[in-house]
């Protein structure tokens, strides 16, 4: 499904109109749709009180086609008019009055006392064009249909049309004060402001509802949420006759004294997806530890510093194996020591081997051999956590860094690697994971809530799932190692993580489902990954 920005939904209404398709149809059509979804999902309207708020715009449009609909289907409707214009000419008032609906303009005392007898309420204020905080009248009265819905509790349901007056559809913010929406039914396309919180919790629970729009208007859209079908589609084929090579090979590089569980996670996570043989590169201080944990995945021990440090010593090493392997996963556990720092940019150099000059901030190692650079430089990548944080101390990194790879940053890492504060990505997560992508040639995870995976090319796909389940420590580890043995198995960087961020999540709320979502453990993500494939294989 398609997401848009406010204006990417005011240009479809446009070319909808240079279509055949003027507003007056689209308003007709986004009334009855509005009106259907909400018997749909609150209840049927006969015999209830309705209350509905119009505002001046085609909103308020929407919701006086949305009245006259209730009022036929036998409910109990009245109307509350702000900032709008009571004239002959327009037709959609006329046809309210004409059916003897009653019309009351605010600000009015009674307002509040009309809306603790209404059973729904519906808020037709101001649509998408919102980009200023609401104050005045306007903010007095939805302070008002939030306090009746505080008093009134499940009594009464508070449903948005297209768009809680107070939203912003961009961002998600509230401007100022916002009315708390029990569903939300948008028009046409979800906007992108309810995938970045607080945007969801006001919004509730979303409905989308069709209003005539040509599909082919919408084709161009870069930005969609990941359906269960659209994963399904993207799984790795599964041949009886395979053997272990086919389904590809990872490298995991991680690991350090402190972050002993990260790699073993993140390895265990790579063989959980389908990767046919995981080797996991760590120090040789903690080998004999990663090892009593791992029993399917191989080593390659390696130099080390200090007890648990990778060095510039170990990267030769790892330049000599990586011809062996499909898929090479930097980064879980591997430690901020100034050594391993050193490490993780000379390994990436080797992977900047080709380019004309050496990567600024990078340390050249001159005993390195150029066909040992050339081993690393074709290998797929997925760099997470620290190695992430290495590339943040390495200046223009991007400049040298060969297209193709995954990066995994949560908000604080992409605040490293752009200089961004935390809060200014947060507000915008999915045009700041796109600019990043298409600047640096990569694919971007931004993880958190509705993760965002945007592609060089400025596509962008959100996660459908918010929750609380994959807030535990070594939840990314589960993740990277996911894209990573999804990548072995043949699928590029940027559907290995849109597949990968859905089964991820997926596997959290089967998790859960046993649970509970409270005490979910990262590994118990990674166990549940199977059923997850297993319950998407089911819908190809």
């Amino acid at each position: 499904m398609k997401i848009v920005t406010s204006s990417e939904m005011r240009e479809l209404d446009r070319q909808a109109g240079e279509a055949g398709l003027p507003t007056e149809v689209l308003m007709e059509n986004a009334g009855l749709a509005f009106a259907n979804a909400v018997e749909r999902d609150v209840c049927l309207v006969d015999g209830k009180s309705v209350v509905v708020l119009v505002g001046p715009g085609n909103n308020g449009g929407d919701g006086l086609v949305a009245a006259r609909h209730f009022h036929d289907r036998g409910a109990q409707v009245s109307v509350w008019t702000w900032k709008r214009q009571i004239t002959e000419a327009d037709a959609n008032l006329r046809l309210v009055r004409q059916r003897g609906i009653p019309v009351e303009t605010l600000p009015a005392d009674s307002l509040l006392a009309s809306l603790r007898t209404a059973d729904i309420v519906v808020d037709s204020l101001l649509g998408v064009g919102l980009d200023r905080p609401v104050s005045g009248d306007l903010a007095d009265i939805i302070e008002s249909v939030n306090s009746a819905r505080s008093e009134r509790g499940q009594t009464m349901a508070v449903v948005a049309l297209d768009i809680p007056t107070g939203l912003n559809a961009d961002t998600g913010q509230v401007m100022g004060t916002a009315i708390r929406a029990d569903l939300t039914v948008t028009l046409g396309y979800p906007k992108a402001g309810f995938f970045i919180f607080p945007g969801p919790d006001i919004a509730g629970k979303l409905a989308t509802a069709g209003i005539g729009l040509p599909e082919e208007l919408g084709a161009g859209l870069p930005v969609s949420l990941t359906s269960a079908e659209a994963a399904a589609a993207l799984l790795p084929a599964r041949p009886a006759g395979a053997h272990k090579g086919v389904f590809g090979k990872v490298l995991v590089i991680g690991g350090s004294i402190n972050y002993i569980g990260a790699p073993v996670m993140a390895s265990i996570s790579c063989l959980r997806a389908g990767a046919g043989l995981t080797t996991l590169a760590t120090a040789r201080g903690i080998h004999p530890i990663v090892a009593s944990k791992l029993t399917e995945v191989t080593f390659l021990p390696l130099p080390e510093t200090d007890l648990g440090v990778l060095g510039p010593g170990a990267v030769d090493r790892v330049a000599e194996a990586a011809d062996d392997f499909d898929t090479i996963l930097l980064g879980p556990g591997i430690g901020r020591d100034e050594d391993t720092v050193a490490f993780v940019q000379q390994l990436l150099q080797l992977h900047a081997a080709g380019e004309e000059h050496p990567p600024i901030g990078f340390v050249r190692s001159e005993e390195k051999e150029p066909e040992q650079a050339k081993g690393a430089a074709g290998r797929k990548m997925v760099i997470d956590a620290d190695g992430l944080n290495a590339l943040s101390e390495s200046g223009e990194w991007w400049k040298y860094l060969p297209t193709g790879k995954v990066l995994t940053p949560h908000a604080g890492e992409l605040s490293r690697l752009t200089g961004q504060a935390i809060d200014e990505i947060e507000k915008d997560r999915i045009n700041v994971a796109r600019d990043c992508a298409q600047r640096w040639g990569q694919t971007v995870v931004l993880k958190g809530p509705y993760t965002v995976v945007a592609s060089p090319g400025g596509e962008a796909r959100l996660n459908p799932f918010a929750s609380s389940t994959l807030a535990t420590g070594g939840s990314g580890d589960v993740l990277s190692g996911t894209i990573a043995g999804l990548m072995a198995q043949g699928l590029d960087g940027f559907p290995a993580a849109v597949l990968g961020t859905y089964l991820h999540a997926m596997a959290a709320k089967i998790a859960a489902g046993g649970i509970g979502d409270v005490g979910v453990l990262a590994s118990e993500i990674s166990e549940h990954l199977p059923l997850a494939i297993r319950e998407l294989t089911s819908l190809k």
